[in-house]
């Protein structure tokens, strides 16, 4: 018997929490730990996450502490007994006291190929930096962030035209390949650790206000590099000057030829939606104006939310 934790909570842990317990033994034991379900909408309900209605849904045993820090929350989990912890995407820090219990540790699924990218935007970062190969690491936890043993690696490249969703979506799965590849020589005892090499090492920190913002001023490869790293969370924006309205900016092109006008501009509006970068000019295909939905470019021409000589700042 098999007696594991799973410690996860938004859609990239659900890839992993779904293959783990497909692949179960009826004498195996699997209990869940996610983040505390939300409060939102007017009644300000609980809202739970992927995880949470996942493992309701199966009828798994659910935790959902606010810290794993305490005394009590760290004698609930050592209670459990078990065997090995898998992490994916959980959200709360493991002290040592939760890190030392189970018998095998605790592995984590990790978006990137370490120990470059580590921390909370793995997979943003990677886009937005122009890189092109990722991957997925697991690695044997430790105190650290992301900093321990690696368990297995595996790299894939970066399409060029790649959104931060389509990638999310490929190493979501490719972590739970790897989870459950790796499974067999974890309970067999003969996993052979490689330790990071600490000085060729990267940090992902959290996506800000200011990275989401868009620099018409930058080079094109960087501009559509950021809008396509974004997409289609939190997304890409910037501003229409004539009214100073938020734009979200969620699919674009580089725009062969030459154009003439001030960088940020909108110089084109037909056949295609043209803005002037500093060393040449991106098409608008998906935009979102303040207070609307998702649209193509060219409808928002038609419907008068973008004009010929806009300046976007």
């Amino acid at each position: 018997m098999r007696n594991i934790v799973f410690m996860g909570t938004g859609p990239f842990a659900l890839e992993a929490l779904t293959g783990l317990y497909e692949s179960l033994s009826a004498d195996d034991r699997l209990s869940v730990y996610t983040k505390e379900s939300k409060k939102a909408g007017r009644g300000m309900k609980e809202k739970d996450g992927p995880v949470a209605l996942y493992a309701k849904e199966k009828g798994l045993p659910l935790y959902q502490p606010a810290t794993l820090r305490t005394p009590e929350a760290q004698e609930e989990f050592a209670a459990i007994g078990a065997d090995l912890a898998i992490v994916a995407s959980y959200g709360l820090i493991l002290p040592k006291a939760v890190l030392d219990t189970p018998k095998h540790g605790c592995i984590n699924i990790h978006a990137s190929l370490l120990p470059r990218y580590r921390g909370a935007a793995p997979i943003n970062r990677a886009i937005m930096d122009g890189e092109a190969l990722t991957g997925v690491t697991l690695q044997q936890m430790d105190e650290g962030l992301d900093t321990g043993d690696i368990l297995s690696i595996r790299e894939t490249p970066i399409g060029e035209t790649e959104c931060a969703g389509e990638l999310f979506d490929r190493l979501a799965v490719m972590g739970k390949e790897m989870m459950l590849e790796l499974l067999p020589d974890v309970f067999a005892g003969t996993l052979k650790p490689i330790p990071q090499n600490h000085n060729e090492s990267t940090y992902a920190a959290k996506i800000t206000k200011e990275d989401q913002r868009v620099d018409f001023s930058r080079p094109t490869a960087e501009i559509l590099d950021r809008i396509r790293g974004l997409c289609p969370i939190p997304s890409a924006f910037c501003y229409t000057k004539k009214d100073g309205k938020l734009l979200k900016l969620h699919e674009a092109e580089r725009a062969d030829g030459s154009f003439s006008g001030e960088v940020g501009q909108i110089v084109e509006v037909k056949p295609r939606v043209v803005v002037k970068t500093s060393d040449g000019a991106i098409f608008l295909n998906v935009i979102q104006p303040e207070g609307k939905g998702k649209m193509n470019a060219r409808d928002a021409v038609n419907g008068r939310k973008l004009e010929q000589g806009d300046l976007l700042i």
